[in-house]
């Protein structure tokens, strides 16, 4: 039998709001995933998803400290709680994106132009969308 703990994403610990999910009851681990994602979402102003097929895990150590150098974070939600989590808020368009390896970069440091600079010298990283200022952008229109 599986013995781990399983909580409801609409409980909250002491002190933290609810996070409102799809009815169901998530790990704590899964929760903690959620709370984090929502976060991203509403304190950076700018945050882009990748998929990230065939990416060894050497490439992406170097990657993740080539961002952080430049104040850019990157996270990895897992696909089925981000999936259901994003389906509660303003970016439910997002869910379709984490079907598959889904990479989430964030900051609020890093100037546009420069971050598009460093997303166009990414290999083997396919940008899915940015979030801008709160507005969902599609590849197309975060080049402009």
């Amino acid at each position: 039998t599986n013995n781990i703990r399983r909580f409801s994403l609409t409980s909250c610990s002491k002190g933290k709001p609810p996070i409102l999910i799809s009815k169901g009851v998530y790990t704590i681990k899964e929760v903690l995933f959620a709370r984090k994602l929502k976060r991203t979402l509403e304190e950076n102003s700018l945050v882009a998803f990748f998929h990230y097929p065939h990416v060894t895990p050497t490439r992406m150590a170097e990657f993740r400290k080539e961002l952080r150098d430049e104040e850019i974070y990157l996270q990895i939600f897992p696909n089925i709680t981000a999936r259901e989590f994003i389906k509660t808020t303003e970016y439910r368009q997002l869910a379709p994106l984490f079907d598959s390896y889904t990479m989430t970069i964030y900051t609020n440091k890093c100037p546009p132009q420069r971050f598009y600079q460093l997303v166009k010298e990414m290999n083997n990283f396919v940008l899915l969308g940015v979030i801008y200022e709160r507005m969902l952008l599609g590849n197309e229109h975060f080049k402009q």
